[in-house]
């Protein structure tokens, strides 16, 4: 009888010990790839990326794999440990180049087109190339452009007129 008790006791020790050295803990976030990494849940990166948008989530995926705990990672991004990496470089567009075909793909349109001489409302039309796209929203732009400067004198000098009003 004694020895079945020791063997019971030896097997209740073995069996612990052998979950706690190779056994899942009852926390998910806290289980390993088997590279020293944790698993990354989808959705804490959600839910992290929900409450810091301006983390990205490549950031986030990093510093949940590597403390593979949510609170951990939100007290890093809080605390300023998180290392955000620097965004890459876009390619030179030919979008971008100032030796553009048509003025208006300028960055300086507002700056350098004369905006007394109004212009009609372009075409409400998908143009088919990027090139007319691209063109078209430029028009479209410095219309609205003259429109919001159009109106602004004219709530100016009505501005004017009723501090003349007042005056007399």
């Amino acid at each position: 009888m004694a020895d079945a008790i020791n063997i019971i006791i030896g097997l209740v020790i073995f069996f612990f010990i052998f979950k706690l050295l190779f056994g899942r803990s009852e926390n998910g976030n806290e289980a390993r790839n088997g590279r020293g990494r944790h698993l990354v849940n989808p959705e804490d990166v959600t839910t992290i990326n929900s409450m810091f948008p301006q983390i990205p989530r490549s950031a986030i995926e990093a510093d949940l794999a590597r403390t593979g705990s949510v609170n951990s990672t939100c007290e890093r991004i809080l605390s300023g440990e998180i290392v955000i990496p620097p965004e890459p470089v876009a390619a030179a567009s030919p979008f971008n180049d100032s030796n553009s075909k048509s003025p208006l793909l300028s960055k300086n349109t507002l700056k350098d087109v004369n905006l007394n001489n109004p212009i009609e409302e372009p075409e409400k039309i998908w143009k088919k190339t990027s090139e007319e796209r691209q063109v078209d929203f430029s028009k479209r732009k410095l219309y609205m452009y003259q429109q919001a400067r159009k109106r602004f004198l004219e709530n100016k000098e009505k501005q004017k007129e009723a501090d003349a009003a007042d005056n007399e």
